[in-house]
């Protein structure tokens, strides 16, 4: 297993998602982060599961929130570099890599 890291700003994204989550629902909130944590780990045991995306980093579409986790795989460690809305512009996590 490799471990899995969030940039501040990737960590920034799910408090926020986390907020407006909670605020529709209480828990909901909860659960979305539940939902990442389940991603963090998937990604440890089988890192190359994301579709490959522009330079060099990977995208894993979560199943139950509208999210995607923008990574890169480095040889000991996996980097989340987004964790972004498919609403959001495409790219904008780009300058973090």
């Amino acid at each position: 297993m490799i471990p899995v890291v969030l940039l501040d700003a990737a960590l920034e994204e799910m408090f926020s998602g986390s907020d407006f989550y909670e605020a529709r629902e209480k828990g909901l909130g909860d659960e979305f982060i539940d939902a990442i944590e389940y991603t963090r780990r998937l990604l440890s045991e089988y890192p190359h599961l994301g579709g490959k995306t522009k330079r060099g980093a990977r995208r894993f579409v979560m199943a139950r929130f509208p999210y995607s986790l923008i990574y890169r795989v480095h040889a000991d460690l996996i980097v989340v570099v987004a964790i972004k809305h498919h609403a959001q512009e495409e790219d904008y996590w780009l300058g973090r890599l």
